[in-house]
């Protein structure tokens, strides 16, 4: 497998907000995190640095302790989530902060995806790009009820 990352401000924006982790845990677990803050003023950047941390440090505390690799994920991201809420909740100033997250974890050849908000997760096999999470968005959320069309999504203001 090869993997790598790379991150870029695009053409909207002054400041990146993302944040990710890709290196191996082990031989045996393999865990790739990308998030992408959201709020402004910085504080989507802290969100996403403090989401990567926390779901990293749980995964690294219990992968020995839980036999179902979906669980230590879901639960990770739950962790990761509950901090995050709660250190905005406890620090006004940073009220309304929050991230988008997309989560593999990769333990004995098999892939444990999650993801939230449009950060999405795609696999590339014989040259072909597929993508494998669908968006926890309000277009999408819009798209999958059939009240607006593709082309509308492409250019939604939310989207």
């Amino acid at each position: 497998m090869i993997f790598g990352a790379s991150s870029d401000v695009g053409n909207v924006r002054k400041e990146n907000e993302d944040s990710f982790y890709i290196p191996a845990l082990n031989d045996n677990l393999n865990l790739f995190l990308i998030a992408d803050g959201i709020g402004g003023q910085g504080h989507g950047k802290l969100a996403s640095m403090m989401t990567v941390d926390e779901i990293l440090k749980y995964v690294t505390k219990n992968n020995d302790n839980v036999c179902e690799k979906e669980s230590l994920l879901k639960d990770a991201v739950s962790y990761a989530n509950e901090n995050v809420k709660r250190f905005s909740e406890e620090n006004s100033q940073f009220s309304g902060m929050g991230t988008t997250l997309v989560a593999m974890l990769i333990a004995n050849d098999e892939a444990y995806i999650a993801n939230a908000g449009d950060s999405r997760c795609y696999v590339i096999r014989k040259g072909i790009i597929s993508q494998l999470t669908i968006d926890n968005s309000y277009v999408q959320y819009l798209l999958q009820k059939g009240a607006i069309t593709q082309e509308e999504a492409q250019c939604h203001p939310q989207r």
